[in-house]
């Protein structure tokens, strides 16, 4: 019954014992889930971004683990959704908020070239009516100044416009940044270019992936237009050197992955930055 409400309900789910697995594990979790914040158990790791004109280290994105006694390393693809079904996404992705902003503090204070942490930001906080101000809170009590903070947002938050305008507006105004995250997954991407106020488009790792003759034209297509919005442009999942040399030759500016260093524990990245 649970697994057709999630599919969209007014469908059926046949009973398996391979699903009954997963339901069984799910609800696991789920209650694991709720003691997750208080017992500490949730760790960030940072991914460096690169400047590919310099190869510098100018910042890095933020990525929650969860460190379960139970389950051990589990990553956010598998216990993100319970976060949000459950409504515990915004407790959570307050603390990834403020742990990220204190760590960029630290960062800044290192005298390095990090301009910027990415952190991802769930539908569901944005539209908590607290958002904004636990925002300039975190910002107040951290030290952090907002200029370095850049908030990445998905394409299924600007299904609402009207309010995603409002409230991006408004964290603009406190001198944060926004990024749209995984750019070119979602049709309506370019009609909501012109209205929302972001600083960033990052191109999603699927087009980097698939660099054949017509991946090629979509990913630079991206990228002279980003350039001539005036928006920093950011490839995800650069793996090879051929990708690596594609989107330089286009001008992209800034690059993100795994040849260049997967996820980092704070201690890891503070050294690289230094």
């Amino acid at each position: 019954m649970y697994v057709a409400k999630r599919n969209g309900r007014n469908t059926y789910e046949m009973s398996s014992s391979s699903s009954n697995e997963r339901i069984i594990k799910t609800i696991s979790m789920e209650n694991e889930l709720k003691y997750a914040l208080e017992r500490d158990e949730f760790q960030l790791v940072y991914q460096p971004l690169i400047d590919l004109k310099t190869s510098d280290v100018i910042g890095a994105e933020a990525l929650i683990r969860w460190n379960s006694a139970k389950f051990s390393t589990v990553y956010p693809n598998k216990f993100l959704p319970i976060l949000e079904e459950v409504g515990l996404i915004v407790p959570v992705g307050k603390w990834v908020l403020e742990e990220a902003c204190k760590q960029m503090k630290a960062w800044t204070e290192l005298n390095s070239l990090a301009s910027k942490i990415g952190v991802n930001v769930s539908p569901i906080q944005l539209k908590s009516s607290r958002f904004v101000a636990e925002m300039e809170q975190i910002l107040k009590r951290t030290g952090l100044e907002p200029r370095f903070l850049e908030l990445e947002i998905t394409e299924s938050v600007i299904q609402n416009s009207q309010e995603s305008k409002k409230v991006l507006n408004r964290l603009r105004s406190l001198g944060v940044k926004v990024a749209m995250d995984d750019f070119g997954t979602c049709y309506s991407s370019l009609s909501y270019l012109k209205h929302l106020r972001i600083n960033t488009l990052k191109i999603d790792k699927s087009f980097i992936d698939d660099l054949d003759e017509v991946g090629k034209v979509l990913v630079e297509t991206i990228i002279q237009m980003g350039k001539k919005l005036n928006f920093d442009l950011t490839a995800e999942g650069i793996e090879n050197e051929e990708q690596l040399q594609f989107v330089t030759e286009q001008g992209c500016h800034i690059g993100q992955g795994y040849l260049f260093d997967k996820p980092l524990s704070p201690e890891e990245m503070s050294r690289l930055l230094k």
